[in-house]
C-alpha cells in the first residue's frame, strides 16, 4: 500500500507540472482569451487548474510523508478530474471529441482516486502506520 501511495503523490506532482506547462503553452499561444469566452467547458478547465495548482503540492508532499491531508487533498484534485471528464464525456462533448480519450483520462483520474478512499489507505494514513 505505501508503494501505491507513492505513486499517487507521483501522479499528483506529475499534474501539477502538467498543469503549469500547459497553462503556460496555452498564454504563449494566445489561447486564455478564448477559453474564458468559451462557456462552461472553459470556466471547468480554469476551476480544474486552480483546483491542480492548489492542491496538486499539498496532495504530492503530503502523500509522501504519508499525512491524512494529502489523502483528503488527493480526493479533491483526482475526484474534480473524474468529474471533470465525466461532465465533458456526458454533457459537454463536441462531435470531433473523442471517447476513447476522454474515458481513458477518467481512468487516470479514477485509479488514483480509488487508491485514496480505500479503506487501507485511511487507516493506513489515519493511524500514521508507515510500516
Amino acid at each position: 500500500m505505501r508503494l501505491l501511495i507513492r505513486i499517487v503523490a507521483v501522479l499528483a506532482a506529475v499534474s501539477v507540472l502538467g498543469t503549469v506547462w500547459f497553462i503556460a503553452a496555452f498564454a504563449t499561444a494566445g489561447g486564455l482569451g478564448a477559453l474564458f469566452a468559451s462557456g462552461p467547458l472553459g470556466a471547468l478547465t480554469i476551476a480544474g487548474w486552480a483546483v491542480a495548482l492548489v492542491t496538486g503540492p499539498v496532495t504530492a508532499v503530503q502523500l509522501w510523508r504519508y499525512r491524512e491531508s494529502g489523502r483528503r487533498a488527493g480526493i479533491i484534485l483526482f475526484g474534480y478530474g473524474v468529474g471533470y471528464y465525466l461532465v465533458g464525456l456526458l454533457a459537454l462533448r463536441s462531435p470531433e471529441a473523442s471517447v476513447l480519450q476522454i474515458v481513458i483520462a477518467v481512468a487516470v483520474f479514477a485509479l488514483p482516486l480509488m487508491v485514496l478512499l480505500s479503506p487501507q489507505t485511511r487507516l493506513l494514513l489515519s493511524t500514521g502506520n508507515t510500516r
